[in-house]
């Protein structure tokens, strides 16, 4: 049996555009929460997913830097320059991963001898300016096991560099197409819990650390291997946020298939909370090949048509509940996709949800436990560089890029050399 209208396509991957230009809130008619009572059209148990291909947006302030392919995916092009030519320590394997003005490369350290995925961010694009911030974060986090590990930055003539852990498993997007394709169907509720369980680990550990992710997707969990039973780490802290240096979020950012209703309101919101709805919608897409706020007749329309029509679903929670979970699944799924984030459910509570805690692999209930008891010096040992050394290179970054516009200004012949601009 078809996922009702989830076919023709081949994918569930979304692409990264400028989301400044989504409608007002005001300007959307969005009713207080009512979720739909409607059979649902993309899930009636296990069976064939033709997963739903969204051409989406990225929004916020650093949406120029997000990569708009898959981060651990080789192309089949060759279009992107080499950074690493005579470099010491890394040669250039392949391309990951390709936007606007910011790229990804597959490079072997020739050091310990394995492959690691190189972020170049072009010095003179707007989203240097919060490289530092995704940098410092994701270092913070980088001793858990569910978290892609930082290594280094370093600077070239053209860009900051950024040196991570590389996953060659590929992304949620490719494991689930890779699944259906050998067994013809989405992932079975047992098959979605093991990898849920993960996530919501890795999540919970930002969290503990005072890091709200703000841009969880399929594309930024990474899985490290092709097995059916991988190892999974999130990823991309470009749009993270620490609650210790930082205000209380306001930026309008994120990808909008996975976006809290609170942000799109454009009031003050809670980060670690719209990580929470965003983790709803990954399990939704796991356990339906499908994303809950998009319908059949949204096919074929223009980019910003599409938003027209998804985001007062997404202010209402007007999402379709899939058929055939178990009732313990449909209330946590339910709770996650919660308007409302002062009712929706916390990540402790999800720690403790049945649905989450059955078949919980050994250990894993006191993970996070036991690494908060680690000091911070020790916690990024894995790292070659200490936080000073990485706030000195970022703003030596900055401040190139600054050069670099006031000379931009002042001959109008001259723009900011970058990829795709």
């Amino acid at each position: 049996m078809a996922f009702g209208w989830c076919t023709g396509t081949k994918s569930v991957r979304t692409y990264s555009t400028n989301l400044n230009t989504l409608p007002q809130a005001d300007e959307l008619n969005h009713p207080t929460h009512q979720p739909s009572t409607q059979q649902s059209n993309c899930f009636s148990g296990p069976a064939h997913a033709s997963f739903v291909k969204l051409n989406s947006s990225n929004i916020g302030e650093t949406s120029g830097s997000q990569i708009e392919t898959t981060p651990t995916s080789v192309l089949q092009s060759n279009n992107t320059p080499d950074p690493l030519q005579n470099h010491p320590r890394y040669t250039k394997v392949a391309e990951l991963g390709l936007g606007s003005s910011a790229f990804v490369l597959l490079a072997e350290d020739k050091e310990k001898m394995r492959d690691v995925a190189i972020k170049f961010i072009n010095r003179g694009s707007n989203s240097i300016k919060t490289a530092g911030r995704e940098i410092l974060n994701q270092r913070l986090c980088c001793m858990h096991p569910n978290i892609i590990q930082f290594q280094e930055v370093f600077l070239t003539a053209d860009y900051l560099a950024i040196v991570s852990e590389y996953a060659p498993g590929g992304d949620l997007v490719d494991f689930i197409e890779r699944h259906n394709t050998a067994h013809d169907r989405a992932l079975m509720e047992s098959e979605s819990r093991r990898l849920f369980q993960q996530l919501i680990v890795g999540v919970d550990f930002c969290h503990q650390m005072g890091i709200a992710n703000r841009d969880i997707k399929l594309e930024n969990t990474l899985l490290m291997d092709l097995s059916e039973r991988p190892v999974l780490k999130l990823c991309d802290f470009g749009y993270s946020k620490d609650e210790l240096c930082a205000s209380i979020s306001k930026t309008m950012c994120g990808t909008p298939e996975y976006v809290a209703p609170e942000v799109l309101l454009y009031n003050k919101y809670a980060g670690k909370m719209a990580d929470i709805w965003s983790c709803g919608i990954l399990l939704y897409c796991m356990l339906t090949g499908c994303f809950p706020f998009r319908r059949k007749e949204d096919e074929g329309l223009e980019t910003q048509a599409v938003l027209q029509k998804m985001l007062p679903r997404i202010l209402k929670a007007d999402f379709q509940k899939p058929q055939g979970l178990t009732p313990e699944c449909t209330d946590l799924l339910t709770r996650l996709l919660e308007v409302d984030p002062d009712k929706r459910i916390t990540v402790q509570q999800i720690l403790k949800h049945p649905w989450v805690v059955q078949d919980l692999p050994e250990g894993m209930a006191n993970l996070n436990v036991n690494l908060l008891q680690v000091p911070l010096s020790l916690q990024s040992t894995n790292c070659r560089q200490s936080e000073e050394e990485i706030v000195e290179l970022t703003n030596k970054a900055v401040a190139g890029a600054k050069a670099r516009q006031r000379l931009s200004f002042g001959n109008s012949g001259l723009t900011n050399s970058g990829l795709g601009e």
